[in-house]
């Protein structure tokens, strides 16, 4: 005969306290004091119990129908100086915009906070988040200043899209660069294309904890030494951009290494690249890591901004659904894969008429 399978009722009784207190301790719930939630626990431990998985999922399906999560709100939290700010950020705006087509499908409202400079600050934010009822926040890919954002993290959910703010430690989502740029050197191998060059901002790289070269080192190591191109790294920050400097040094080390195409993540290799293009008297190709609809040339790395938008959602509303409140003990991170934009017809038979010859095969990566 089977021995009887421990109850909540059970740890009740051991602790000496109602049935629904051991519930809402065993959540987490922060209407019950911490060591009265350390002590259920160990009295659940002590007598064996354990939750019924089927039971925690028809609680879990509950919550996602009922009226109640229909009507919350996630907040979605900004360090840009307003709407005009957003518009000079094609990333945050895909963002954002995954994240509200998302949340409606989810049946949540997501409400867009900007923080810093004359918009909110921690503690009036703070109290505006707490009035309103609002216990779930995405933190929107914050830029390198005015991370000072001290929030009270215990009553909220919280998920990052991007690293920053460091000091927060949440579960993140991101774009996968270190995927971008090798799937991006990879599919212009398979174009004929033999020096390909990366050139990458400085602030990236710490940004993505030097995903960008990453991907690119393990890519240089799979071919022929004598095609292998140093990389560039330049100064530029979403803040400041010294674009003529910059393209000029970009189009000498195009030169330098007598390129046949530059991968980057910002435009300015665009301009180096014709400058170059000139000198060297060939067509060098600048082909985005971080392509826009309509941009040129017509192929290139999609980063699927949108999908890393959803995605904090999904996962902020797992947070919330589950009352899993304050920072991360094991933050997460979860990475977004890029898609590749093959050439148009038009520009794969320009592509052909100066490659004549395909690569040899790489060595395994």
């Amino acid at each position: 005969m089977k021995s009887k399978r421990p109850t909540m009722k059970d740890v009740a009784k051991e602790v000496g306290v109602h049935q629904t207190t051991v519930s809402l301790a065993l959540r987490d719930h922060p209407s019950i004091p911490q060591k009265t939630r350390d002590r259920i626990k160990e009295a659940a431990e002590k007598v064996g119990y354990r939750p019924d998985p089927m039971l925690s999922s028809l609680i879990a399906y509950r919550k996602k129908t009922s009226n109640e999560v229909r009507t919350s709100t996630i907040a979605y939290i900004m360090n840009v100086d307003g709407e005009e700010g957003l518009e000079n950020s094609k990333p945050r705006q895909l963002f954002l915009k995954g994240a509200k087509t998302r949340a409606h499908e989810l049946g949540y409202n997501l409400d867009v906070f900007y923080y810093g400079g004359k918009h909110y600050h921690s503690k009036y934010l703070n109290k505006v988040l707490q009035t309103r009822n609002i216990n779930g926040i995405i933190l929107g890919a914050f830029y390198t200043h005015f991370t000072d954002i001290e929030l009270s993290w215990e009553n909220y959910s919280i998920v990052k899209i991007e690293t920053l703010p460091t000091q927060v430690r949440a579960h993140t989502i991101e774009n996968n660069q270190y995927q971008v740029v090798r799937r991006g050197f990879q599919e212009l191998r398979k174009l004929g294309f033999k020096r390909i060059g990366l050139c990458v901002a400085e602030h990236d790289e710490k940004h993505t904890r030097n995903l960008f070269s990453a991907g690119y080192y393990v890519e240089q190591a799979a071919i022929e030494e004598e095609d292998r191109v140093p990389i560039l790294i330049f100064e530029a920050t979403e803040y400041y951009d010294d674009l003529g400097d910059n393209l000029s040094k970009i189009r000498d080390w195009i030169i330098e290494n007598d390129l046949d195409v530059v991968i980057s993540n910002w435009r300015i290799h665009g301009p180096a690249a014709d400058e170059a293009s000139k000198k060297l008297n060939k067509k060098i190709y600048a082909v985005s890591l971080d392509m826009e609809e309509g941009s040129s040339p017509s192929f290139g790395m999609v980063q699927n901004h949108e999908i890393v938008g959803a995605s904090a959602v999904e996962v902020v509303s797992g947070l919330m659904q589950h009352n899993n409140r304050g920072q991360a003990t094991y933050p997460r991170t979860n990475l977004i894969n890029a898609t590749w934009q093959e050439p148009d017809i038009d520009t794969l038979e320009d592509i052909r008429a100066q490659v004549f010859t395909l690569p040899s095969t790489t060595k395994p990566s």
